[in-house]
């Protein structure tokens, strides 16, 4: 049985989240403030059509016409089936034990001010998608232990230090934007997309833009495993900008120079072999002088 949550409208928003650039204020100022860097640049402002933009992510405009309602006490540790839509998860975001399973957030946002706080799987499957996520360097989403086959898509997420990180099979990521990265504390890394040792990834026709200012940058994609995918991204920033391991289809990925001419700080591709299975095909600079030229393998 499924079960639907749509709460009472909210009317009014008045909380305080940490900005991108570690000032707090409040939650719809620290948002815009993401989405004015954002609009900066012709990648993601409208950009490209075959990349994500803050046009073709996040809540869609008339999804949700009675606006956002605030998550109720059911939402923190929702049961099996349950489907949220048009919710507003502030300050709190959701734990979902190994138990559960198939559960969908569809048009929701999440913020919080906590400086450590995650959308915290350890079941699934779980979807998210056409949904916002916006906090401080501390929040992201993170899937363990039995939280096989998370899904997300259409996304924006940004202000985090880590967008998605998981230790389980069967995650898809596609058609996310993800931007405006925040700083970690001393002797932690920061990055896009990261995993390792897992199977069957798919991570397909996302944007991921980190900043060489970002403390702790280290790559906008950290990823190594088996059977899996890494195919029409755009990419920018961080130390390397890519650094994939493993049986990886690494496909039709574009490299921009927004922050830097080389991409990354040291470069666009962090130089570890992929496994003897793997491909490396079409990786290309986006712009910039050698715009179009081919990206050697690593």
């Amino acid at each position: 049985m499924t079960t639907t949550f749509k709460l009472a409208p909210l009317t009014a928003l008045a909380l305080s989240i940490t900005a991108c650039d570690g000032a707090t204020g409040p939650a719809d100022a620290a948002v815009a403030d993401a989405r004015v860097e954002a609009d900066a640049s012709p990648a993601i402002d409208g950009g490209p059509s075959e990349f994500p933009s803050l046009d073709n992510t996040g809540i869609p405009d008339g999804a949700c016409p009675d606006g956002l309602t605030p998550a109720g006490p059911e939402a923190e540790r929702p049961e099996s089936g349950s489907t949220f839509e048009c919710v507003l998860f502030a300050d709190f975001l959701p734990y979902i034990p190994d138990s559960v399973s198939n559960v969908t957030y569809r048009y929701c946002r999440f913020e919080t001010s906590s400086a450590d706080s995650f959308i915290n799987l350890q079941g699934g499957p779980v979807l998210i998608e056409d949904s916002e996520l916006v906090g401080g360097a501390g929040t992201w989403i993170r899937a363990s232990y039995e939280a096989h086959g998370l899904t997300v898509r259409r996304s924006e997420l940004a202000g985090m230090a880590n967008a998605v990180e998981w230790g389980t099979n069967d995650v898809v990521l596609e058609g996310n934007l993800v931007h405006d990265f925040g700083n970690v504390e001393d002797g932690q890394h920061a990055d896009g997309f990261q995993c390792d040792g897992v199977e069957r990834f798919v991570i397909r026709n996302n944007t991921v833009l980190m900043g060489l200012d970002t403390w702790g940058a280290t790559s906008a994609l950290l990823v190594a495993g088996t059977d899996s995918i890494v195919e029409g991204n755009l990419l920018g920033g961080a130390g390397y900008t890519i650094h994939v391991a493993g049986d990886l289809q690494v496909t039709g990925n574009r490299v921009t120079t927004m922050f830097s001419e080389r991409s990354g700080e040291y470069g666009p591709v962090y130089p570890e072999a992929l496994d003897a299975t793997g491909t490396w095909e079409d990786n290309a600079w986006y712009d910039g002088p050698n715009a179009g030229a081919a990206i050697d393998a690593p």
